[in-house]
């Protein structure tokens, strides 16, 4: 009996198979995979922003969070520590272009613990995005 010929492809060959993806420059081999997700995670995100993700459903839980945000950093670059964060209450809508709701704040400043009232207000711009245009600090 005679051996079959072997196929032109096959590694015994001499050619080093595997594919097209070896036929690729090494540079192309890690940049095409790093190239699909940043393209993915840029879908994802247009997706996103034109849907609005899912807090776009609730503007009420979207604004609290804004304020929580806010309230936290405003704090913290203060150089308080932050004991408790305000659980604010229902938020008002004042108009179609502002929020208000407010609520009490725990935070340390300079080793004493303090409490105070916190307001703060949401701003809707006209492409529909909420930013907060102010966080006062009552007695």
């Amino acid at each position: 009996m005679t051996d079959a010929p072997q196929s032109s492809g096959s590694p015994s060959s001499g050619s080093k198979g595997g594919g097209w993806l070896s036929d690729l420059p090494e540079w192309a081999r890690w940049a095409i995979p790093v190239m699909l997700v940043f393209l993915g995670i840029g879908l994802v995100a247009t997706f996103l922003r034109y849907t609005g993700g899912a807090s776009s459903s609730d503007p009420d839980a979207q604004v609290q969070s804004l304020c929580l945000t806010a309230v936290q950093d405003d704090l913290e670059a203060r150089g308080n520590t932050v004991e408790d964060l305000p659980l604010f209450s229902d938020v008002q809508q004042v108009d179609d272009a502002e929020y208000r709701t407010q609520g009490s704040v725990s935070y340390e400043e300079d080793g004493e613990s303090q409490e105070r009232t916190v307001r703060c207000v949401v701003r809707v711009d006209e492409d529909g995005t909420m930013t907060v245009a102010s966080v006062r600090f009552g007695g």
